[in-house]
């Protein structure tokens, strides 16, 4: 096989990936079905034909961390005897004990979730997302899979734009000809909510920026026509430029922020990288290009809603009373939580009645919603796991003997941070496209360089 060519793990990554946003995010029970059961068959392919090791992929940490969240979750499910939940979870028994009381029954044995059914799900979803982790990453030690896998994210959200504007310009609300009900004036694509589609593009941007250094850096140092390093430098600018102007079109004040920091810290890594302080301001060069960009384009409404915000209505926001409220559903289940997936169903039990008038399915911070359904040991896990995967992808940035692998680095590292900024005041890592999407691009970054010195 030509060495141009991917794996056949990678195929089948790539044709997840792409296929993976389309029916609505993959939100629907058959979108969440394919994306979990093509997770575990490509991890499987992965494992069965790929000569590396899981454990040189370098995220055994983080799947170690998420494997163990969705163990959590399992025993979260398992009724256990009440001298045993009034040790770990006082409150889950004193609410078996009234409902008891309420009906008659006796509380023999009693779950420490909530909603055992929901909690079963979503530990699965935990499972599906590790095993995609370890499956990129073992993929991604190959430069022909990377540059697939991490091209498959781009053409994915390049396909979001072009299909979004198609209906932005007609101001329908429809997704595949089926009305969703939100406002016509805002991009989509194929999701639900265009704040949903926001972190989906966040993660393209960082990896478009990476690719811009990466070529400006191959064509310094390869000898072409100056022509032809133009181009190949241009392309991978006007496709952060295109990036940046659609998420400025979801009109997402927590997008355009998270993006914001996120370019700006991909200039800081920049600079500390090459240990040339003069690089600080690229990031934010970049950043003021793209705003310029939607200025000049006539497109202002895309920041209008940010420009618009000022600090009392965010103080003023239901969010602030919701973070408030599920703060003290934590501290009502201080260790093991609700339940993972509880949120929806438990949070009624802390909201206030102006909060009471809508259902709030999300807390719109996903960290604090983990705290609150799988307690502190849940969050102790994840934090963990992303402290390490931080460590190792900054390795893999400053130990890589190939630039391509170290631009890889570069946007793994953006996008840790652009959307874990995004999901402070979000819940877009709900929607298996969106966590899907970021495993795959995280597991590329931290999978080692097996070709040093190459490009």
């Amino acid at each position: 096989m030509p060495s141009r060519w991917p794996s056949w793990p990678t195929v089948a990554l790539v044709l997840l990936l792409l296929w993976a946003p389309l029916p609505f995010a993959s939100v629907t029970p058959f979108g969440l079905l394919v994306v979990r059961a093509g997770a575990f068959a490509v991890f499987a392919l992965s494992i069965w034909s790929e000569r590396r090791s899981f454990r040189s992929s370098g995220v055994a940490a983080p799947v170690t961390a998420l494997v163990a969240i969705a163990a959590l979750g399992l025993l979260q499910t398992v009724p256990l005897p009440a001298q045993w939940v009034a040790w770990l979870s006082p409150e889950r028994l004193r609410l078996a004990t009234e409902a008891a009381r309420v009906t008659g029954a006796s509380a023999v044995a009693t779950p420490l979730s909530l909603t055992p059914s929901q909690t079963l799900s979503t530990a699965l979803s935990f499972l599906a997302i590790a095993a995609i982790l370890g499956a990129a990453a073992i993929l991604g030690g190959d430069r022909r899979n990377r540059r697939w896998l991490l091209g498959a994210i781009l053409v994915a959200a390049l396909f979001q734009l072009l299909y979004g504007l198609r209906h932005l310009a007609a101001g329908s609300t429809a997704v595949w000809g089926i009305d969703v009900g939100r406002d016509g004036s805002r991009l989509r694509g194929t999701f639900v909510n265009p704040v949903h589609l926001a972190p989906y593009l966040e993660m393209a941007l960082v990896i478009a920026f990476a690719l811009a250094w990466w070529a400006v850096r191959r064509a310094r140092r390869t000898e072409m026509r100056t022509e032809w390093r133009l181009v190949s430098v241009a392309g991978p600018v006007l496709v952060w430029l295109t990036l940046f102007a659609g998420l400025a079109l979801t009109r997402s004040r927590a997008g355009l922020v998270a993006a914001a920091v996120a370019t700006v810290a991909q200039g800081v890594i920049l600079a500390a990288y090459h240990r040339r302080w003069r690089l600080l301001p690229v990031g934010a060069a970049a950043l003021a290009a793209g705003v310029a960009l939607v200025a000049w384009t006539g497109l202002e409404q895309g920041l209008g809603r940010l420009l618009g915000t000022s600090i009392h209505s965010v103080a003023a926001s239901a969010r602030v009373d919701v973070w408030r409220a599920t703060t003290e559903l934590w501290g009502r289940f201080p260790l093991f939580g609700t339940g993972l997936g509880s949120f929806e169903s438990t949070f009624p039990m802390v909201e206030s009645e102006q909060l009471a008038v809508v259902t709030w399915e999300h807390a719109h911070n996903d960290w604090l919603e983990l705290a609150s359904t799988g307690g502190a040991l849940a969050a102790a896990l994840l934090l963990i796991g992303l402290v390490a995967l931080f460590i190792r992808l900054h390795a893999c940035l400053i130990t890589s003997h190939s630039q391509e692998a170290a631009a890889s680095a570069l946007a793994g590292l953006g996008g840790l941070i652009a959307v874990g900024f995004h999901e402070l005041v979000d819940f877009g890592l709900t929607l298996p496209a969106n966590a899907l999407t970021l495993a795959v691009l995280l597991g590329v970054a931290a999978a080692t360089d097996p070709a040093p010195g190459s490009e």
